[in-house]
Order: structure tokens, then sequence, then C-alpha cells
């Protein structure tokens, strides 16, 4: 912009010499008289016309104050929308990881968490503490029941939070490994929760999409 005003403002000094010799042609270098009239019909032709010039540099410079103003405020909103969608997702997963991590009674001799059960396989028809876990989480009320329910509530609320995230900064144009991160961690709670019908498809594809990506 500054350029085009630059040039404009050449051009037309340009024209408003040109046009004061072609009409009063003549010597006016050894006419003082002249000179004055020179510079009085200079300075009221193109004074007016740089202010209007410069009224334009000044309304372009405001514009362009604003339109930074505004992309200054937007970003400063977008960090404060992903600080705090990271707390949530942090506070999500912490409390995924509490649940995961419980002791369950679920006889005189056994006591054990979902995590330790499903470390012993993830066929139930094989890993007896991970069946026994599975069958006291049909007895509504009981701990395993309360758990589990807790865990596949808060698994969906993390999805919500995690996409709302991607979407962010997908918006800023941005890469974070938070969200691929917050998948793995449960990715096979959410494989051996699927296998037992517990939770959907849409949810287990959405903390698996780290296999899709290796086959």
């Amino acid at each position: 912009m500054s350029k085009v005003l630059i040039v404009a403002a050449i051009i037309m000094t340009s024209i408003v010499v040109i046009a004061y010799l072609s009409i009063f042609a003549g010597p006016i270098a050894a006419n003082q008289e002249k000179w004055g009239q020179f510079g009085d019909y200079i300075g009221g032709v193109l004074n007016p016309f740089i202010a209007f010039l410069a009224l334009i540099a000044l309304l372009h410079t405001i514009k362009i104050q604003k339109i930074e103003l505004k992309k200054t405020i937007t970003h400063f909103e977008n960090e404060s929308k992903k600080a705090d969608l990271n707390k949530i997702i942090e506070s999500l997963h912490r409390r995924i990881k509490t649940s995961i991590e419980k002791q369950i009674v679920l006889s005189d001799d056994m006591t054990v968490s979902l995590d330790k059960a499903i470390s012993g396989g993830e066929d139930v028809l094989q890993n007896e503490m991970l069946a026994t876990y599975f069958s006291y989480h049909k007895r509504l009320g009981h701990d395993a029941n309360l758990t589990i329910n807790s865990i596949i509530k808060e698994l969906e609320q993390l999805q919500i939070y995690i996409e709302r995230y991607e979407t962010l900064t997908e918006e800023l144009k941005e890469k974070s490994p938070f969200p691929r991160f917050y998948k793995s961690e449960f990715n096979k709670l959410t494989r051996v929760l699927n296998k037992n019908e517990l939770i959907n498809d849409k949810l287990y594809q959405f903390y698996s999409y780290l296999e899709h990506d290796l086959e």
C-alpha cells in the first residue's frame, strides 16, 4: 500500500509540474517572483492531494492494526481454549487411570484391579481373573459394576474433549502429540471392553486408530 501511495504522489507531482511548464512556458530561474508563483501553484495543488494520500495511509494503518489486534486476540483465545481442554483431558485421564487401578474385592481370596485383571490376558476363557471381574460387573451396585460403568462414561467424555482439541489444533494448523498419547493409553482397555460387548464399536475404534494405522 505504501508503494502505491508513493507512486501516486510522484505521478501527481510530475503531472502538476508538466502542466505548469506547458501552460506558463518560459525561463523562471532568474525571476524570484515567478519562483514564488510557481511554489504557490505547486503547494496549492499538491498539498490537498498529499493530505488526501496521508489520510488514506492513516486509514490503511488503522485497518492493519485492527486486523493484527483481532489475530492476537483470537490467538490468545485459542490458546486459552487449548489450555482448558488440556486440563479437562488430563483430569479425565487421571480419573480413568485411578478407576482401572482401583482394587476391587471379588471374593474372600481375590482382590484385584481391572488393570491387573487385563494384564493376565484379554480372553475371558483363558483369564479366570478377568472373567471373574466381568461376572461381578453384572451385579448392580457392586464395586466392579460401578467402576466399569464409571470408566465407560469417562472414556466417552474423554473422546468428546479429545475430538474438540483435535478440531481446534487443525483450525490452527498445529500438530500435537497429546491426542495420540491419550488414545494409546486406553487402546488395550477399550479393546477388552469391546470384546466383552461393554462398549460400542465407535468408541473402541476411536481409541484403536493406532492399530489401523499399522495395518
